[in-house]
Formats: C-alpha cells, structure tokens, sequence
C-alpha cells in the first residue's frame, strides 16, 4: 500500500532495525525494460515515501532508460543538457554512478539518473513494523534490449544521505 509521507509514521522506525530499512543499496539490476511507471504494488510492512511538498510525485518511484544529461564540460566538470538519448545496457564497466543512463529512482520531474548529487534521485522508503517490505516492479519484453542494467540507491527517509 503507497502512503502520502506523515508525521505520525515517524514513531515506528524505533521498532525495526536500521539495517533492514535498505532494500537495495547502489547495487545493478538486471531485467528487460522498465516501463516509466514500473511499480505495480508494495506489500508488507512498509511504504515509499510520495510528498508533492518535496517535488516527489506518487507512487514515489520511477524508471528512467537510456536517458542522459549531462555531458563533460571539458575541465573535468559536467554541463547539464537537455534529456537525450543514450543506450548503455551493461554496467559491468561502470566507473562512476554520474555515468548511469536506466535507474529506479524517486518520481520527480526534471530529475534524472545522471542529475546532479542531492538532487532526489533515491527512492525513500519506510519500515513500519517487523514484516518484510516487497516492491512488485513490472518489466517490459524487448527483442531490442533483452538484457538491461538499471542502478538503484534507496534509503530510509530518515538517514543522512551518504557524502
């Protein structure tokens, strides 16, 4: 069940514990495609954190594929561009997270894989009791693209982000 963010929620962090709050952690995953709206329904004891005040629209998370937008500036920074087009289906080589162009991320508009840091990219979820917290995710079949790395990083709303 999604849930619009709430104060009254905030309590029940105290009965589980911090490490099961992490569902995925800056890991690849691997499917076909991911439609732009994948998630299909979350079960057990837990939400994903939606709060239009915050620019996060429900459900709270989306697919991005094959979009980037940035691109090298030519003195070892970036310049941010307008989404364009670029396929990579294997992260095996990946050197940096900024290279990312497919990632489940948190539904905000303008935002995307490669956007920059602390720009809202994680899916913030939630624990609200002892249970497992299961996100059901939809793939699409691609003849195209039948093998294709998406990146994710979730955390509890709760925890600083990492440096």
């Amino acid at each position: 069940m999604l849930k619009m963010r709430s104060i009254n929620n905030f309590w029940k962090l105290g009965t589980v514990a911090p490490a099961a709050l992490l569902i995925l952690t800056a890991s690849a995953a691997s499917a076909d495609l991911l439609p732009a709206d994948p998630l299909i329904a979350t079960s057990g004891d837990g939400l994903i954190f939606a709060d239009p005040d915050e620019g996060i629209d429900p459900p709270g998370v989306k697919a991005v594929t094959f979009t980037r937008t940035r691109v090298p500036d030519g003195s070892g920074g970036f310049t941010y561009v307008d989404p364009f087009e670029q396929i990579i289906t294997d992260f095996s080589n990946l050197t940096s997270r900024g290279d990312v162009t497919n990632c489940l991320m948190a539904s905000q508009d303008g935002v995307y894989c490669d956007s920059a840091g602390g720009s809202g990219k994680r899916v913030k979820t939630q624990l609200t009791g002892p249970s497992p917290f299961d996100m059901r995710i939809r793939t699409v079949a691609s003849a195209t693209y039948p093998t294709v790395d998406y990146f994710t990083s979730v955390r509890p709303p709760t925890s600083p982000a990492p440096g």
